[in-house]
């Protein structure tokens, strides 16, 4: 699996869609996966925002990009996600 933030999500959204055990009431599921998507197509449209307007970096403009796209990450929805996937989100 991809360590991408919107990936994470995605595959987060598609289990609880899959049915988690972990929630028996699926109609809690099914709100918190549409989150989750949500929290991914948000976190997709930040990197191609961030892709436009840095279209040509060079490798300064490569890590100033990379630093922005982290620091507006929804680590909230990212904890959840890595929760949801049963992995350790380190914080």
């Amino acid at each position: 699996m991809t360590d991408q933030p919107a990936d994470l999500l995605t595959a987060a959204a598609q289990r609880l869609i899959n049915g988690a055990p972990e929630i028996a009431d699926s109609n809690i599921a099914w709100t918190l996966a549409e989150w989750l998507k949500d929290a991914a197509t948000r976190e997709a449209a930040k990197v191609e925002s961030a892709h436009r307007v840095w279209p040509n970096p060079d490798a300064d403009d490569i890590a100033d990009r990379d630093r922005w796209i982290a620091n507006h990450v929804d680590q909230h929805a990212l904890d959840v996600a890595r929760a949801v996937l049963g992995q350790d989100g380190g914080q």
